[in-house]
Protein backbone atom coordinates (compact mmCIF):
# COMPACT_ATOMS: atom_id res chain seq x y z
CA UNK A 1 0.00 0.00 0.00
CA UNK A 2 3.00 2.65 1.00
CA UNK A 3 5.67 3.47 -1.42
CA UNK A 4 8.40 1.63 0.01
CA UNK A 5 11.85 3.56 0.25
CA UNK A 6 14.86 2.09 -0.98
CA UNK A 7 18.49 2.11 1.02
CA UNK A 8 21.27 -0.44 0.51
CA UNK A 9 20.92 -1.18 4.24
CA UNK A 10 17.23 -2.09 4.34
CA UNK A 11 15.49 -5.53 2.94
CA UNK A 12 12.78 -4.49 1.05
CA UNK A 13 10.85 -7.63 0.20
CA UNK A 14 9.78 -9.38 3.55
CA UNK A 15 8.06 -12.83 3.76
CA UNK A 16 5.93 -13.13 6.98
CA UNK A 17 4.84 -15.95 8.57
CA UNK A 18 3.54 -18.74 6.41
CA UNK A 19 0.50 -19.46 7.87
CA UNK A 20 -2.00 -16.67 9.80
CA UNK A 21 -4.53 -17.86 12.51
CA UNK A 22 -7.95 -16.12 10.79
CA UNK A 23 -11.25 -15.90 13.18
CA UNK A 24 -14.45 -16.86 11.36
CA UNK A 25 -16.39 -14.01 12.61
CA UNK A 26 -18.02 -11.43 10.78
CA UNK A 27 -15.71 -9.50 8.63
CA UNK A 28 -17.83 -6.78 7.18
CA UNK A 29 -15.77 -3.81 9.63
CA UNK A 30 -12.66 -4.45 7.10
CA UNK A 31 -11.26 -1.46 5.88
CA UNK A 32 -12.37 -0.61 2.05
CA UNK A 33 -11.69 2.15 0.09
CA UNK A 34 -14.79 2.13 -1.84
CA UNK A 35 -15.49 5.79 -4.50
CA UNK A 36 -18.66 7.32 -3.16
CA UNK A 37 -20.00 10.55 -2.57
CA UNK A 38 -17.46 12.86 -0.52
CA UNK A 39 -15.13 10.89 -1.30
CA UNK A 40 -11.55 12.48 -0.41
CA UNK A 41 -8.50 11.71 -2.44
CA UNK A 42 -6.75 8.71 -1.04
CA UNK A 43 -3.65 9.18 1.44
CA UNK A 44 -1.92 5.53 2.23
CA UNK A 45 -0.02 6.92 5.28
CA UNK A 46 -3.88 8.65 6.57
CA UNK A 47 -5.60 5.50 6.08
CA UNK A 48 -2.71 3.10 7.26
CA UNK A 49 -2.58 5.26 10.88
CA UNK A 50 -6.51 5.19 10.93
CA UNK A 51 -6.14 1.76 11.11
CA UNK A 52 -3.90 1.32 13.31
CA UNK A 53 -6.29 3.61 15.41
CA UNK A 54 -9.10 1.38 14.93
CA UNK A 55 -7.00 -1.33 15.68
CA UNK A 56 -6.08 -0.01 18.16
CA UNK A 57 -9.65 0.87 19.84
CA UNK A 58 -11.00 -2.51 19.19
CA UNK A 59 -8.35 -3.72 21.03
CA UNK A 60 -9.37 -1.88 23.69
CA UNK A 61 -12.99 -2.30 23.99
CA UNK A 62 -11.12 -6.49 24.39
CA UNK A 63 -9.88 -4.87 27.71
CA UNK A 64 -13.18 -3.02 28.85
CA UNK A 65 -15.38 -5.84 28.17
CA UNK A 66 -13.39 -8.56 29.81
CA UNK A 67 -13.21 -6.12 33.09
CA UNK A 68 -16.78 -5.63 32.76
CA UNK A 69 -17.03 -9.79 33.09
CA UNK A 70 -18.39 -9.43 29.54
CA UNK A 71 -16.86 -12.54 27.91
CA UNK A 72 -19.40 -12.84 24.96
CA UNK A 73 -18.34 -9.02 23.64
CA UNK A 74 -14.44 -9.37 24.81
CA UNK A 75 -14.38 -12.24 22.48
CA UNK A 76 -16.47 -10.54 19.69
CA UNK A 77 -13.79 -7.57 20.14
CA UNK A 78 -10.76 -9.85 20.60
CA UNK A 79 -12.01 -11.30 16.75
CA UNK A 80 -12.40 -8.45 15.65
CA UNK A 81 -8.61 -6.91 16.35
CA UNK A 82 -7.44 -9.71 14.91
CA UNK A 83 -9.20 -9.59 11.89
CA UNK A 84 -8.27 -5.98 11.13
CA UNK A 85 -4.77 -6.62 12.29
CA UNK A 86 -4.03 -9.70 10.17
CA UNK A 87 -5.94 -8.58 6.84
CA UNK A 88 -5.12 -4.45 6.69
CA UNK A 89 -1.92 -4.36 9.03
CA UNK A 90 0.76 -7.00 9.68
CA UNK A 91 2.07 -6.91 6.28
CA UNK A 92 2.50 -2.90 6.33
CA UNK A 93 4.16 -2.85 9.44
CA UNK A 94 6.33 -5.58 8.48
CA UNK A 95 8.02 -3.87 5.60
CA UNK A 96 8.58 -0.91 8.46
CA UNK A 97 9.61 -3.42 11.40
CA UNK A 98 9.59 -7.07 10.87
CA UNK A 99 10.32 -7.88 14.57
CA UNK A 100 7.31 -5.20 15.73
CA UNK A 101 5.06 -7.10 13.15
CA UNK A 102 6.28 -10.74 14.41
CA UNK A 103 5.81 -9.65 18.14
CA UNK A 104 2.05 -8.21 17.66
CA UNK A 105 1.38 -10.88 15.65
CA UNK A 106 2.01 -13.26 19.06
CA UNK A 107 -0.13 -10.68 21.23
CA UNK A 108 -2.93 -10.81 19.11
CA UNK A 109 -3.30 -13.93 18.90
CA UNK A 110 -2.89 -14.58 22.92
CA UNK A 111 -5.26 -11.84 23.03
CA UNK A 112 -7.84 -14.18 21.33
CA UNK A 113 -7.05 -17.40 23.09
CA UNK A 114 -7.49 -15.71 26.56
CA UNK A 115 -10.85 -14.57 25.47
CA UNK A 116 -11.63 -17.79 24.00
CA UNK A 117 -10.61 -19.32 27.30
CA UNK A 118 -12.01 -16.83 29.39
CA UNK A 119 -15.45 -17.82 28.20
CA UNK A 120 -15.05 -21.31 29.73
CA UNK A 121 -13.10 -20.92 33.03
CA UNK A 122 -14.05 -20.84 36.10
CA UNK A 123 -14.64 -17.67 37.96
CA UNK A 124 -11.84 -17.67 40.28
CA UNK A 125 -9.44 -17.73 37.26
CA UNK A 126 -11.40 -14.55 35.81
CA UNK A 127 -8.88 -12.04 37.83
CA UNK A 128 -5.39 -13.58 35.87
CA UNK A 129 -6.94 -13.63 32.82
CA UNK A 130 -8.30 -10.20 32.82
CA UNK A 131 -4.04 -8.81 34.38
CA UNK A 132 -2.91 -11.11 31.06
CA UNK A 133 -5.27 -8.59 29.18
CA UNK A 134 -4.24 -5.80 30.39
CA UNK A 135 -0.33 -6.52 29.84
CA UNK A 136 -1.72 -7.23 26.51
CA UNK A 137 -3.40 -4.29 25.37
CA UNK A 138 -0.71 -2.19 27.07
CA UNK A 139 1.55 -3.75 25.09
CA UNK A 140 -0.59 -2.94 21.81
CA UNK A 141 -1.06 0.55 22.83
CA UNK A 142 2.95 1.12 23.00
CA UNK A 143 3.60 -0.48 19.93
CA UNK A 144 1.10 1.06 17.74
CA UNK A 145 2.20 4.76 19.17
CA UNK A 146 5.71 3.83 18.02
CA UNK A 147 4.12 2.63 14.20
CA UNK A 148 2.04 5.28 14.26
CA UNK A 149 5.03 8.06 14.91
CA UNK A 150 7.15 5.79 12.66
CA UNK A 151 5.06 6.70 9.55
CA UNK A 152 4.12 10.28 10.39
CA UNK A 153 7.91 10.70 10.11
CA UNK A 154 8.53 8.58 7.06
CA UNK A 155 5.49 10.42 5.09
CA UNK A 156 7.55 13.37 6.10
CA UNK A 157 10.81 12.65 4.26
CA UNK A 158 11.47 9.27 5.42
CA UNK A 159 13.22 9.85 8.30
CA UNK A 160 12.33 7.97 11.92
CA UNK A 161 13.22 4.52 11.93
CA UNK A 162 15.09 4.41 9.00
CA UNK A 163 17.53 6.91 10.41
CA UNK A 164 17.81 6.66 14.39
CA UNK A 165 20.34 9.41 14.21
CA UNK A 166 17.66 11.65 12.44
CA UNK A 167 14.76 10.33 14.22
CA UNK A 168 16.48 11.06 17.44
CA UNK A 169 17.45 14.91 16.30
CA UNK A 170 13.80 14.87 14.89
CA UNK A 171 12.46 13.86 18.36
CA UNK A 172 14.74 16.58 20.68
CA UNK A 173 14.11 19.54 18.77
CA UNK A 174 10.19 18.70 17.82
CA UNK A 175 8.26 17.74 14.72
CA UNK A 176 7.70 20.41 12.18
CA UNK A 177 3.78 20.63 11.79
CA UNK A 178 4.16 21.64 8.14
CA UNK A 179 1.29 21.47 5.28
CA UNK A 180 1.85 17.85 4.90
CA UNK A 181 1.24 16.86 8.14
CA UNK A 182 -1.91 18.94 8.19
CA UNK A 183 -3.30 17.07 5.60
CA UNK A 184 -2.42 13.42 6.55
CA UNK A 185 -4.23 14.18 9.98
CA UNK A 186 -7.26 15.78 8.38
CA UNK A 187 -7.58 12.66 5.84
CA UNK A 188 -7.01 10.34 8.93
CA UNK A 189 -9.99 12.12 10.92
CA UNK A 190 -11.97 11.83 7.32
CA UNK A 191 -10.84 7.95 7.23
CA UNK A 192 -11.84 7.47 11.01
CA UNK A 193 -15.49 9.06 10.35
CA UNK A 194 -16.18 7.04 7.56
CA UNK A 195 -14.82 3.80 9.60
CA UNK A 196 -17.52 5.10 12.54
CA UNK A 197 -20.55 4.98 9.55
CA UNK A 198 -19.75 1.31 8.46
CA UNK A 199 -19.57 0.24 12.26
CA UNK A 200 -22.37 2.35 13.01
CA UNK A 201 -24.20 0.94 9.82
CA UNK A 202 -23.10 -2.83 10.90
CA UNK A 203 -24.36 -1.96 14.33
CA UNK A 204 -28.16 -1.69 13.08
CA UNK A 205 -27.72 -3.90 10.17
CA UNK A 206 -28.08 -0.92 7.52
CA UNK A 207 -28.82 -2.02 3.92
CA UNK A 208 -26.72 0.68 2.25
CA UNK A 209 -23.18 2.38 2.22
CA UNK A 210 -23.42 5.17 5.02
CA UNK A 211 -20.38 6.90 3.69
CA UNK A 212 -22.08 7.22 0.47
CA UNK A 213 -23.50 10.74 0.16
CA UNK A 214 -26.14 10.04 -2.00
CA UNK A 215 -27.55 7.42 0.25
CA UNK A 216 -28.72 9.87 2.31
CA UNK A 217 -32.59 10.44 1.94
CA UNK A 218 -35.17 11.53 4.98
CA UNK A 219 -38.60 9.97 4.38
CA UNK A 220 -41.90 12.12 5.46
CA UNK A 221 -45.00 10.47 3.95
CA UNK A 222 -44.50 10.34 0.84
CA UNK A 223 -41.69 13.37 0.11
CA UNK A 224 -38.48 12.07 -0.02
CA UNK A 225 -34.98 14.59 0.49
CA UNK A 226 -31.98 12.92 -1.43
CA UNK A 227 -28.78 14.67 -1.58
CA UNK A 228 -28.24 16.54 -5.27
CA UNK A 229 -25.52 14.82 -6.69
CA UNK A 230 -24.33 18.14 -8.28
CA UNK A 231 -22.52 18.99 -4.83
CA UNK A 232 -20.10 16.38 -6.37
CA UNK A 233 -19.73 17.90 -9.60
CA UNK A 234 -19.36 21.81 -8.41
CA UNK A 235 -15.38 22.47 -7.13
CA UNK A 236 -16.67 25.86 -5.67
CA UNK A 237 -16.27 25.01 -1.86
CA UNK A 238 -18.92 28.37 -1.41
CA UNK A 239 -21.37 26.56 -3.52
CA UNK A 240 -20.93 23.22 -1.69
CA UNK A 241 -21.14 24.77 2.02
CA UNK A 242 -24.19 26.12 1.01
CA UNK A 243 -25.97 23.09 -0.65
CA UNK A 244 -24.77 20.87 2.15
CA UNK A 245 -26.72 23.80 4.71
CA UNK A 246 -29.29 24.20 2.82
CA UNK A 247 -29.96 20.27 2.74
CA UNK A 248 -29.41 20.30 6.65
CA UNK A 249 -32.13 22.63 7.36
CA UNK A 250 -34.63 20.35 4.81
CA UNK A 251 -33.54 17.44 6.08
CA UNK A 252 -34.08 18.89 9.71
CA UNK A 253 -37.75 19.79 8.94
CA UNK A 254 -38.76 16.32 6.92
CA UNK A 255 -37.18 14.23 10.14
CA UNK A 256 -39.63 16.62 12.41
CA UNK A 257 -39.42 14.45 16.06
CA UNK A 258 -37.43 11.44 14.42
CA UNK A 259 -34.29 13.66 14.47
CA UNK A 260 -34.38 12.74 18.49
CA UNK A 261 -35.54 9.15 18.85
CA UNK A 262 -33.14 6.65 20.63
CA UNK A 263 -32.62 3.52 18.71
CA UNK A 264 -30.95 -0.03 20.42
CA UNK A 265 -28.53 -1.48 18.06
CA UNK A 266 -28.16 -4.81 16.80
CA UNK A 267 -24.73 -5.68 16.81
CA UNK A 268 -23.75 -4.28 20.21
CA UNK A 269 -19.68 -4.85 19.62
CA UNK A 270 -20.03 -3.20 16.15
CA UNK A 271 -21.64 -0.11 17.86
CA UNK A 272 -19.07 -0.01 20.61
CA UNK A 273 -16.45 0.41 18.01
CA UNK A 274 -18.20 3.32 16.00
CA UNK A 275 -18.24 5.23 20.19
CA UNK A 276 -14.83 4.40 20.56
CA UNK A 277 -13.68 5.47 16.71
CA UNK A 278 -15.56 9.32 17.17
CA UNK A 279 -13.94 9.87 20.03
CA UNK A 280 -10.92 8.92 18.73
CA UNK A 281 -11.52 11.38 15.74
CA UNK A 282 -12.11 13.95 18.26
CA UNK A 283 -8.81 13.38 19.86
CA UNK A 284 -6.98 13.55 16.53
CA UNK A 285 -8.84 16.63 15.57
CA UNK A 286 -7.90 18.47 19.23
CA UNK A 287 -4.06 17.17 19.65
CA UNK A 288 -3.16 17.12 16.10
CA UNK A 289 -5.50 19.09 13.69
CA UNK A 290 -6.43 21.93 15.98
CA UNK A 291 -3.20 23.40 16.71
CA UNK A 292 -2.47 23.52 13.01
CA UNK A 293 -5.02 25.73 11.89
CA UNK A 294 -3.56 26.62 8.69
CA UNK A 295 -4.72 30.70 8.77
CA UNK A 296 -7.18 33.26 10.42
CA UNK A 297 -9.31 32.92 7.93
CA UNK A 298 -10.18 29.33 9.02
CA UNK A 299 -11.69 30.38 12.38
CA UNK A 300 -14.78 30.04 11.44
CA UNK A 301 -14.96 26.25 9.57
CA UNK A 302 -12.42 25.06 12.68
CA UNK A 303 -14.61 25.66 15.46
CA UNK A 304 -17.67 24.17 12.84
CA UNK A 305 -15.62 20.97 12.56
CA UNK A 306 -15.10 20.42 16.05
CA UNK A 307 -19.18 21.21 16.95
CA UNK A 308 -19.74 18.36 13.98
CA UNK A 309 -17.17 15.42 15.58
CA UNK A 310 -18.94 16.40 19.45
CA UNK A 311 -22.05 16.21 17.74
CA UNK A 312 -21.00 12.90 16.19
CA UNK A 313 -19.97 11.71 19.51
CA UNK A 314 -22.92 12.63 21.53
CA UNK A 315 -25.43 11.16 18.72
CA UNK A 316 -23.10 7.82 18.56
CA UNK A 317 -23.58 8.05 22.33
CA UNK A 318 -27.10 8.68 22.21
CA UNK A 319 -27.85 6.17 19.93
CA UNK A 320 -29.40 8.38 16.92
CA UNK A 321 -30.67 6.94 14.10
CA UNK A 322 -28.12 6.14 11.09
CA UNK A 323 -30.10 8.66 9.11
CA UNK A 324 -29.15 11.36 11.97
CA UNK A 325 -25.81 10.10 11.87
CA UNK A 326 -25.12 10.11 8.23
CA UNK A 327 -26.24 14.25 8.49
CA UNK A 328 -23.57 14.94 11.11
CA UNK A 329 -21.12 13.49 8.85
CA UNK A 330 -21.98 14.73 5.33
CA UNK A 331 -23.39 17.88 6.34
CA UNK A 332 -20.85 19.47 9.03
CA UNK A 333 -17.95 17.51 9.38
CA UNK A 334 -16.78 16.29 5.83
CA UNK A 335 -17.63 20.40 4.57
CA UNK A 336 -15.97 22.09 7.05
CA UNK A 337 -12.91 19.55 6.60
CA UNK A 338 -13.04 20.57 2.71
CA UNK A 339 -13.40 24.00 3.87
CA UNK A 340 -10.61 24.26 7.10
CA UNK A 341 -7.91 22.06 5.07
CA UNK A 342 -8.41 22.29 1.54
CA UNK A 343 -9.01 18.34 1.18
CA UNK A 344 -9.11 17.24 -2.16
CA UNK A 345 -12.08 15.22 -3.77
CA UNK A 346 -11.46 12.34 -5.84
CA UNK A 347 -11.74 12.96 -9.28
CA UNK A 348 -15.20 12.12 -11.13
CA UNK A 349 -17.10 12.05 -7.46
Amino acid sequence: MLKKKHFPTVLITVILFSSVYMSNTDINSAIVHNAHGHSFTPDDHALFIASIDQFHAVSKLVQASITNNNLTLAQGHADKAANLYFQNLMFEIAEKDQKAAEDLSMTVKSLQNITLSASSSSASALPEQQQQVNLLVSDIDTKAGEITTMTIRQQEGGLGFLDPVFGAISSIFGDKKDDGNTKLHSLRVAELVDMVLRNYGNAYAVSFDMTNMSNMAMTDGNSTMSMSSSMTDDNNSDLRMNQMNNMHSSAMIKGGNNMSKNHSPINVAEYQSAQALSAKALEVFNNELKPMTPDNESTVSISNLENGLIQLNHSVRDKASPMDIMMVVHTQIHPNLLEAFSIPLKPGV
